[in-house]
């Protein structure tokens, strides 16, 4: 008798349909949950906060200085589109005024070299 027989099979698993879908399902699930942190949700606050042009907030009141920059370094160096940069700012600008209870931004700055600007933030009645 042989102690060492070589190779030893393992048992082969085989799968249904049903369980195939369910592992599917599963993994897809995991991975859109994993991946909704990467998207800013904006809440009711922020659906009411509008851009607006410094002639438009004769009415309204300052609440407070917001300054924010572009994410990260990759648009600054290869030198990305002025109108995207310009809207990613003001999405930003919009989500630091829902702290202050604001009801408008207004850009005070241009767009720095640096990838940053300067709003003005504002509530209207």
């Amino acid at each position: 008798m042989d102690i060492c027989r070589f190779p030893v099979k393992a048992p082969m698993m085989v799968w249904n349909k049903t369980q195939v879908l369910q592992i599917i399902t599963v993994g897809l699930t995991i991975l859109l949950v994993g991946c909704a942190g990467l998207f800013v949700a904006f809440d009711k606050k922020a659906n009411r906060i509008q851009v607006l042009a410094a002639e438009e907030v004769t009415e309204c009141s300052k609440v407070g200085n917001i300054t924010v920059d572009t994410l990260g370094n990759f648009g600054k160096k290869v030198g990305r589109d002025k109108e995207k940069v310009a809207a990613e700012l003001a999405s930003k600008a919009i989500w630091e005024a829902r702290e202050l209870n604001a009801t408008a931004v207004v850009p005070i700055t241009e767009i720095g070299r640096s990838g940053n600007q300067t709003f003005f933030a504002y509530v209207c009645s």
